[in-house]
């Protein structure tokens, strides 16, 4: 399992292994960026929920990845649309890893 990892892409070349071409077509970063948080686990994941909160100039991106007992490597991304300003100096990622209820 890994700790998350992020990405902020200004061009569509970036994200061109991530999308289609059909929704890179319909993608404008001429204003804003997008943000990838992205990670694997070594279970199923069955949801992930995410909070930002700014705290001063730093922004705080907490995910919660619920996972399930399927022993399979599963690779997770949530997605933001952010300001062009917005540098990796400005982000935290805090990630925990949560069995899912609904699977104990």
């Amino acid at each position: 399992m890994d700790d998350g990892s992020f990405l902020i892409a200004s061009d569509k070349e970036q994200l061109r292994y991530i999308f289609s071409e059909e929704y890179l077509e319909k993608l404008d970063l001429s204003k804003r960026n997008i943000l990838l948080i992205y990670g694997t686990s070594n279970y199923g994941v069955y949801d992930v929920t995410k909070n930002m909160t700014k705290v001063n100039d730093k922004y705080s991106f907490e995910l919660d990845v619920y996972k399930n007992w399927m022993t399979v490597v599963d690779s997770w991304c949530v997605v933001y649309s952010v300001s062009k300003q917005l540098t990796e100096e400005d982000i935290e990622v805090h990630i925990s890893y949560i069995q899912s209820p609904d699977y104990q």
